[in-house]
């Protein structure tokens, strides 16, 4: 007897149902059968995000705040400004007189500081008209994550600029804008002197646009040239006071990054995902995650020797004959090659409809010979990090590339190059040591077999080493709580952490921290509610049941994917149901089902669909006939699995045959079986695997995990089985996961 909840959590609901559980009495289900519904209900609410394009509303209400900051600290230095002015004697203390001050061309005033003298006033004016528009300040980091294209035509306009200042004479820019202003070659006509974007699209450009050097490099120019006529007034002081608040801008405030995973209570900072050893150690997992399967129907991992044949093409560390492209990184077909592999091999990544594995684009760019060089191949991974961070940390160009000059003895185009280099954005989910040690356990561990590890073993085996009981994603601590918490407290480790300042006590995210993604901060929220509320009314449960839906943590990049997904199977169901009044068929469920199997053979076979255990051809006439049937491949009544993966058209005869067994029991001692076989390494790969001869050995395993996951959470927790227990880092694998209390 106990209590089980049920919720099928999606972006913008969640669905639940109470049930009482208990013994069976038909003997099915066990003790864990529903005897009887105590409530169900439905929680809608909104999900945080624009519904036009799903924009998160946090970042739309950032933007007019940030404009609107722009503006006050615009207002408050220009107060700050007047205010140096006067007390320095450049600008009249009376406002009626600043007033009538402003009607002197500021133009004229700019261009003639340069050679005449001006009255205190007038070039109080003058700089009081630099202020206005001071130009733009270049931010290596801020621009290299802008990736905007507005970022480049600016650039291009100020490279323009530059041209044009040499090519007119001028000496400064305001000069230059004293040509356009009263026409050049004193011609009356004007040119506009207001930095505006011409044209619409790709094609729109800035005439010109000035940066914060040139607008120094004039108020240098008119306070030397104005020095000379009024010493008193312009001195040092003054002159460092105006300028400090005429070009004063606000340090960029650091980031907020997460702690490492693994080493969370050490307090280690995750490193960027720009860093060489970090891009490795994704390359690897990568590599050791890869499958070959042939036609003997089993798969296997890479051997060391073809894992690092092809790390090496990957990650640019020495020289190989494999070609890696410059835009799609490794291709299958290549990868073939390197490792001598035939055309019937498989590779799970291939059949996924990837096209192909990333390469470390940071190690090709900087190896070439006018970056870095040949030499950046024999540094360590710490020296790669070291060099990489520094790219990532400067924010001044000019003081970067003397350093790289400086320190590693390139010239000045080859450390430009290195300057501009295009990083990746982010933080990954390990520090330094975790990283280094899960990277090292990567290269030169194996497995039992002697196969390359996969991430989750080599977590343990780095852990390991270092006296540290590491886990890829068991990171439940055993502590009980009566009611559901703010995640943020017992997800530390995977969100970004906050100062816990008592004052912000009461408000829980500034206090524990917040995922960033609002779909998912606000639907664990509204789960929180919603499991306390029904803990006042049903009492605490003894099983939890949860239905995921794969939308909630998307990305707003992974969501458009997932529409156009959308939108392709609509075309291709729409398709189907043309086809289907072609045929004169009725377009309902099952109809639809068949076409669809239908297609998957097809498509297996080369465009005819085969019985799989036949291997006779099934006609389009023949598919909705008597003759054809849905058969699951591992036997329904054993393993309760419906979903399509299960499922292949055959004809009625093989099924009977087949009954209620699997391919291999039914057909694994005939002469037959190899052909069987054969055709079954042509099915996708969620189908293929049902062909093996330890399919239900490895379902019955799969289920056995799941089960073992259970009973020990039970234990766990068998000294209080009521209250609500404190999961840290459980994540759904699948659609669907049941936690045991």
């Amino acid at each position: 007897m106990g209590i089980r909840y049920s919720f099928d959590i999606g972006t913008n609901s969640i669905g639940w149902a109470v049930w009482r559980t208990g013994l069976d009495p038909l003997g099915i289900f066990g003790r864990d059968a529903p005897l009887e519904l105590l409530g169900a209900g439905v929680r809608l609410f909104k999900d945080g995000r624009n519904p036009k394009d799903g924009q998160s509303l946090a970042a739309m209400r950032r933007v007019p705040k940030q404009a609107r900051k722009r503006r006050d600290r615009f207002v408050l230095r220009r107060e700050a400004l007047i205010a140096a002015l006067v007390e320095a004697g450049l600008m009249p203390a009376n406002e009626s007189e600043r007033r009538a001050l402003a009607l002197r061309d500021p133009y004229q005033l700019r261009a003639n500081g340069l050679d005449a003298a001006l009255s205190p006033h007038e070039f109080g004016r003058a700089l009081f008209h630099l202020h206005q528009r001071r130009g733009f300040k270049s931010n290596r980091r801020t621009d290299r994550k802008a990736n905007d294209k507005d970022q480049g035509k600016i650039a291009e306009a100020s490279q323009r600029l530059r041209d044009l200042l040499v090519t007119m004479n001028c000496r400064t820019f305001g000069e230059y804008l004293w040509t356009r202003h009263r026409g050049a070659n004193h011609d009356p006509g004007r040119q506009p002197t207001r930095i505006r974007l011409d044209g619409e699209g790709a094609k729109s450009l800035y005439a010109f646009y000035p940066t914060r050097d040139m607008l120094r490099h004039e108020f240098e120019a008119l306070w030397e040239a104005q020095a000379v006529h009024h010493p008193a007034l312009l001195s040092p002081a003054a002159r460092e006071k105006i300028a400090t608040i005429l070009f004063r801008q606000r340090e960029l405030k650091p980031p907020k990054i997460g702690k490492c995973t693994f080493e969370y209570e050490a307090g280690e900072l995750r490193l960027p995902k720009a860093l060489p050893s970090v891009q490795a150690r994704e390359i690897y997992e990568r590599l050791g995650h890869l499958r070959l399967s042939t036609d003997a129907g089993s798969d296997r991992a890479l051997r060391a020797a073809g894992r690092d044949e092809l790390a090496t093409a990957l990650l640019h560390v020495g020289l190989t004959k494999i070609r890696v492209g410059k835009t799609d990184g490794l291709s299958f077909k290549e990868m073939r090659k390197a490792l001598k592999l035939g055309g019937e091999v498989k590779i799970n990544f291939e059949e996924m409809g990837e096209k192909g594995l990333a390469e470390l684009r940071t190690n090709r760019l900087l190896t070439q010979d006018d970056h870095f060089g040949p030499r950046w191949r024999a540094l360590s991974w710490a020296a790669k990090d070291a060099f990489v961070a520094r790219l990532l940390d400067e924010s001044d160009e000019e003081k970067l590339v003397a350093d790289i000059i400086a320190q590693h003895g390139l010239s000045e185009a080859a450390a430009r190059n290195c300057a501009s280099i295009p990083l990746p954005d982010g933080y990954s989910r390990l520090g330094s040591t975790a990283n280094a040690a899960i990277l090292d356990a990567l290269i030169s561990e194996r497995d039992e077999q002697g196969f390359v590890l996969t991430y989750d073993k080599a977590v343990k085996r780095a852990g390991e080493k270092l006296g540290r009981a590491w886990h890829h994603s068991d990171e439940r601590d055993g502590e009980l709580l009566d009611r559901l918490p703010y995640y943020g407290e017992v997800l530390q480790r995977h969100i970004l952490p906050s100062t816990m300042d008592p004052r912000d006590r009461k408000d829980d995210a500034a206090f524990w921290g917040r995922i960033m993604n609002p779909s998912v901060h606000i639907g664990l929220n509204q789960l929180r509610r919603l499991v306390n509320a029904l803990i006042d009314q049903f009492g605490a449960p003894d099983q939890i049941v949860v239905e995921l839906a794969r939308e909630l943590k998307m990305t707003a990049r992974q969501k458009e994917q997932e529409l156009k997904r959308n939108r392709d199977n609509r075309d291709a169901n729409a398709q189907r149901a043309k086809k289907l009044d072609e045929q004169g068929i009725d377009n309902d469920g099952e109809a639809r089902a068949r076409l669809k199997l239908y297609e998957e053979q097809e498509k297996a076979g080369n465009g005819i669909a085969h019985c799989p255990f036949s291997g006779r051809p099934i006609g389009i006439a023949q598919l909705f006939s008597s003759e054809i049937e849905i058969e699951h491949i591992l036997p329904r009544s054993r393993t309760l699995d419906d979903s399509a993966a299960n499922k292949v058209l055959c004809f009625r005869d093989m099924n009977h045959i087949k009954r209620g067994r699997t391919p291999f029991e039914a057909f694994g001692h005939s002469s037959e079986w190899g052909d069987i076989a054969a055709r079954a390494e042509r099915l996708s790969p969620n189908k293929r695997w049902r062909f093996r001869p330890d399919a239900m050995e490895q379902f019955e395993a799969s289920a056995a995990g799941r089960m073992d996951k259970r009973q020990r959470v039970l234990a766990g927790n068998a000294a209080r089985p009521t209250p609500v227990s404190r999961f840290r880092g459980q994540r759904a694998t699948a659609s669907m996961f049941t936690i045991e209390i």
